[in-house]
């Protein structure tokens, strides 16, 4: 099944137009990525963290110069910026999300920007040393492809209408859990939910 652009139907200016272009061939890009043709004989990666870089960068685009490029936002503290209130506004405000996910929208989206898009834009993916949204005793998240997400077909991801709750776009990873507590020890992000979130969120602001 080839993948969709999606189409731009309310009135932009030249620059808007280029940012829903480019944001449109990115999504393409990880669709490809996520196609499931896995490179069985070599030593090639998964695009794991390339295509969860690749969408974080998609709502960074969206949020400073499609959602919120004027917006007067004021941090109460000195560790987020404008870019990162940004990023943080138009997922809480836009995004998919079910309320018996956890962590909550708000934290998702710290967690997104802090621990995702940061290390994986400025320093290779290294472990920040501090993350409040982060609970105690949590280590760095792990960027997994499908997760539970089943049938493993990028084409079916792409063409469903809505976002089934039994897969989170993050959730406490089940595979690594405390020897004393017998719980989860860091998130698990699940890249094509993710890139259905994403591309559901260009289509609101494509209308």
């Amino acid at each position: 099944m080839p993948y969709h652009h999606v189409s731009v139907t309310r009135p932009t200016t030249k620059a808007e137009a280029k940012v829903f272009d480019h944001a449109s061939a990115m999504l393409a890009d990880v669709y490809t990525m996520c196609s499931g043709h896995q490179l069985k004989r070599t030593k090639g990666g998964g695009c794991n963290f390339s295509a969860a870089l690749v969408l974080v960068c998609v709502l960074d685009a969206l949020a400073g110069h499609i959602y919120a490029p004027t917006m007067a936002i004021k941090s109460r503290t000195k560790a987020r910026g404008v870019q990162q209130l940004r990023f943080e506004k138009l997922i809480v405000d836009l995004m998919p999300w079910h309320p018996s996910w956890a962590p909550t929208k708000q934290d998702f989206a710290e967690i997104l920007y802090v621990e995702i898009r940061n290390p994986l834009t400025h320093e290779v993916g290294r472990d920040p040393s501090f993350v409040k949204a982060r609970p105690p005793g949590f280590t760095e998240p792990e960027v997994n492809v499908w997760s539970a997400v089943k049938p493993r077909r990028i084409g079916v991801v792409d063409a469903r209408k809505t976002w089934p709750e039994k897969w989170p776009i993050l959730e406490p990873d089940p595979r690594l859990l405390s020897s004393a507590t017998g719980k989860p020890t860091r998130y698990r992000l699940t890249v094509v939910a993710l890139y259905w979130a994403v591309k559901d969120i260009l289509g609101q602001l494509a209308k």
